[in-house]
């Protein structure tokens, strides 16, 4: 993928580095903490996933050697009950991870009441995300289901979860497996411009630019990086797969060029664009 070394994924991990000139952060999305109580309820016992979860997070804090934990989101999986287990799993997880580093939580859609587990110390934001800025670069950080505020919109980057980017593979025998990935995107400015103007209500036959810089709201080109999801038992939207899109309101409104987007596995292997591993799917499929 080509990120520049301030921006980079770490090989075999669904977990992203960014490196400000005064500091490191470690940026992670959708734990969806408390899914295996769910799939108990059907059946399907697995054991509790927030200890490992914790030791992972832990040991690549201290391999990092990161000053700040950013997890973008769906924290927990329960949008709105949590059961007694599910408590303290969560609680005491973000506990013990906010002892060894700073950590900030952009809330996600699965969010509801996340600021009645956590400790004192962790800094909750909103939906809309939030912007850190340093010497070098700007980084925007938002789960990805809500318009994101427009701060977000002159980042250098912008870092999404809420995709759980996957892409389908196929085999010579016809057999098909699901690869985590990374997605590297740009939106087409005027799309992106004329989509937010719409949200915000503005009578379309404004000039979306003109519109938007009357409320100084400017709009940028950043990279958007979609980060993998950090649960090992989610699925994922496989975006390789046609008439599959991207989700959330930022990026559902057809404001990307597929041929323009780049994607890489977590082993490090690049694929090219979504539009060259969507044609292979195709292919198998009769489509191509």
């Amino acid at each position: 993928m080509r990120l520049v070394e301030l921006v980079s994924p770490i090989v075999d991990e669904p977990a992203l580095l960014v490196n400000f000139s005064d500091k490191k952060i470690l940026c992670i999305a959708d734990l969806h903490l408390g899914y295996e109580f769910l799939l108990a309820e059907r059946g399907v016992v697995i054991p509790s996933q927030a200890e490992e979860m914790e030791e992972k997070i832990l040991g690549l804090v201290e391999r990092t050697g990161v000053d700040a934990l950013v997890i973008i989101g769906d924290v927990k999986h329960n949008i709105f009950g949590i059961s007694s287990s599910e408590l303290r799993g969560i609680s005491g997880l973000l506990e013990r991870v906010s002892k060894e580093v700073d950590v900030q939580i952009a809330l996600g859609n699965h969010d509801a009441n996340l600021d009645l587990l956590l400790p004192n110390s962790i800094v909750v934001h909103s939906a809309k995300g939030f912007l850190v800025k340093g010497k070098d670069i700007k980084v925007g950080f938002v789960h990805g289901h809500a318009w994101p505020s427009p701060e977000l919109f002159q980042a250098d980057y912008i870092v999404v979860g809420h995709n759980h980017p996957v892409i389908e593979m196929r085999d010579e025998l016809g057999g098909r497996w699901y690869e985590p990935a990374w997605i590297e995107l740009q939106w087409d400015k005027v799309k992106i411009m004329r989509s937010f103007a719409e949200y915000l209500g503005l009578r379309k036959s404004l000039d979306p630019r003109e519109a938007l810089n009357g409320l100084s709201i400017r709009v940028g080109n950043p990279k958007i990086i979609l980060v993998p999801a950090f649960s090992p038992l989610l699925g994922g939207v496989a975006l390789n797969r046609p008439g599959v899109n991207f989700l959330g309101p930022m990026l559902s409104s057809d404001v990307v060029e597929r041929s323009a987007t780049r994607v890489k596995l977590l082993d490090g292997t690049f694929l090219g664009t979504l539009e060259n591993c969507s044609r292979l799917v195709r292919q198998e499929e009769g489509f191509g």
